[in-house]
Order: structure tokens, then C-alpha cells, then sequence
């Protein structure tokens, strides 16, 4: 049985170099061990290339993080998610996805399966 993996990625663009290396993940995924999920924080035309390689993706629009009553709603809407999807390991993808998918697994009772891959540290604004 494949590992069942949601990755969530901050945006719907290949922005950068983070993207690009998501981009090749998901393209050399062995699909017979791994059957991944990749939400994105916004739509656009990384999350179209992505369902076109056949892999599930969802869409979920964020707002800024000092708007809260919109970010709870991200992490109820992330939390549902995972909730019916129950992955065995949610892989955030960057810091603004950690901020959200942590707290979504840790509402859904998935505390225990999540990954922080950062390709950077953030300066400036975080």
C-alpha cells in the first residue's frame, strides 16, 4: 500500500527555486510507493501542471495572516481535509504552510505526522 503524502505549497506559481524543487518531486514520485496530494495556497498554473501529471490537488485561497477570522477559516478548511484524507504524513512545504497545515493537523488529530521542508530561512517580514 503507498505511502499517502499531501504536500501543501504556498502558492499556485512556480515562483522559485523551492517550487522548482517541488516540481521535480512530484514529477519522479514512484507512484507505486507514494500517492501524493498537493494543496495549494492559491490557483494558478503550478497547481494545473501538477493535476496534469495525474496526482490530486486542491486549491484553498488564503488571505493575509493579520487577517484572522480569514486565516481560521484557512485552517478549518485545511483541517477538513486532512480530516477525510488522513494522510500518514502532511509535508509543508514552506513557513506559510507550516503555519497552516500545523495547526490544521494538530485540529484534525494529525499532529504527529507533519514534515517542515523549507528551502530558505525567511528574513525580513517573519
Amino acid at each position: 500500500m503507498p505511502l499517502r503524502v499531501l504536500i501543501t505549497s504556498p502558492w499556485g506559481e512556480r515562483l522559485g527555486g523551492a517550487e522548482e524543487m517541488l516540481w521535480l518531486a512530484v514529477r519522479n514520485f514512484d507512484r507505486s510507493r507514494l500517492e501524493p496530494t498537493v494543496v495549494f495556497l492559491g490557483s494558478g498554473r503550478f497547481e494545473r501542471e501538477v493535476a496534469a501529471l495525474g496526482i490530486e490537488t486542491a486549491v484553498i485561497d488564503t488571505q493575509p495572516l493579520r487577517r484572522p477570522l480569514a486565516t481560521g477559516r484557512t485552517v478549518r478548511q485545511m483541517a477538513t481535509l486532512l480530516h477525510n484524507r488522513k494522510p500518514d504524513i502532511l509535508l509543508n512545504w514552506s513557513a506559510k504552510t507550516q503555519l497552516y497545515g500545523s495547526v490544521a493537523a494538530v485540529a484534525s488529530g494529525l499532529g504527529d505526522r507533519v514534515v517542515w521542508w523549507q528551502h530558505t530561512t525567511p528574513t525580513g517580514h517573519w
